[in-house]
């Protein structure tokens, strides 16, 4: 049962704080961290998403899904949302331990394959069919040229706007201009055929990059968390339609149940393979588990090119709370 409408000014709205969610997770994306995982961070994060995808589709495949749905409800258990598994290891003051700083690396490596994936998935959902190999490889040609471009020509452009405002000696004036640079970034991406999200995730970590970021995030993080973040939350609790879940319920169970085993499974083999031990493997596996921000958003686009149902978007939302809420449960036990 909906007890608000879904109105075009909320989902203006929540489309800003789309905007804003990718933004700040490009510019927590360390690419200093990126630079130092080593091979247990590489494989965890590889073989948990491989391992999770094809979970996730092959899973709706069987139920009878669309391709187009199951490679959605696929892409919805790839990405990892490490805010709570880094909160919950500096509680149990386990942060620096091995596991700690494997997940760390591998939850970055995630976020990036994550955004990637979405990329192709909404330019896929646009067509509303499974594309040829060879637009496949337009597709991926043009996130390299987008991403290579963008890398080349961003830092030059963040020095320019670094000299001009030092010389009007106001943070408010550059964060403005940054959350102005990841809406054009956004624009550009959506008239060459990508993910706005993909042009908003790029400034992100663009600014990342800068030696100002870490002054700038909790003031771009303020704006973004004062309005337009909240509302996208809000949008998601007002989509959701519980009154058809019950003819989903097996489903439902089969999906949360296959996104906690495929990411702990599949995180923890390539830590396994890496060379940890069995048991700082699990730990890694239960640390990569949680869903939050990019499946959300994920699903958001799901349903806003009309390939995932509100009933599927009811169950995917049990599944992020399910894999949210277990995961400090988990972790405290398995240290």
């Amino acid at each position: 049962m909906k007890l608000i409408g879904y109105t075009e000014i909320l989902e203006s709205f929540s489309e800003i704080g789309i905007v804003f969610v990718l933004f700040l997770a490009g510019i927590e994306t360390n690419l200093d961290q990126l630079k130092k995982a080593g091979k247990s961070s590489m494989l965890t994060a590889i073989i948990g998403t491989i391992i999770s995808f094809g979970g996730g589709y092959f899973l709706a495949i069987l139920a009878d899904f669309s391709s187009i749905e199951a490679l959605f409800l696929g892409a919805i258990l790839t990405p990892t949302s490490i805010g709570i598994t880094v909160r919950t290891l500096m509680e149990l003051k386990k942060f620096k331990t091995t596991e700690g700083m494997t997940t760390m690396g591998a939850a970055v490596i995630d976020d990036i394959l994550g955004v990637l994936i979405l990329t192709i998935l909404i330019t896929i959902g646009k067509a509303g069919h499974i594309p040829s190999i060879i637009h496949l490889g337009s597709i991926l040609g043009k996130i390299v040229v987008f991403f290579g471009l963008s890398l080349f020509l961003g830092p030059k452009l963040l020095r320019k706007i670094g000299d001009v405002t030092d010389r009007l000696n106001t943070q408010e004036a550059k964060v403005s201009i940054l959350i102005a640079i990841a809406f054009i970034f956004s624009y550009v991406a959506s008239q060459i055929g990508l993910a706005k999200i993909t042009g908003a995730y790029m400034a992100g970590l663009l600014v990342g990059m800068s030696s100002s970021s870490s002054r700038v995030e909790d003031k771009i993080s303020s704006v973004g968390y004062t309005i337009f973040i909240p509302i996208f939350f809000v949008s998601i609790g007002i989509r959701m339609d519980l009154s058809g879940i019950q003819n989903i319920l097996l489903f439902s169970s089969a999906y949360t149940v296959t996104a906690l085993i495929t990411k702990v499974t599949g995180s923890g083999i390539g830590a396994l393979i890496s060379g940890l031990n069995g048991i700082q493997s699990l730990r890694i596996g239960v640390g990569m588990m949680p869903r939050m921000e990019v499946a959300l958003v994920i699903v958001s686009a799901g349903v806003s090119e009309g390939i995932i149902s509100n009933t599927l978007f009811s169950a995917t939302i049990v599944m992020v709370l399910i894999s949210t809420l277990s995961t400090p449960i988990l972790l405290k036990k398995l240290f």
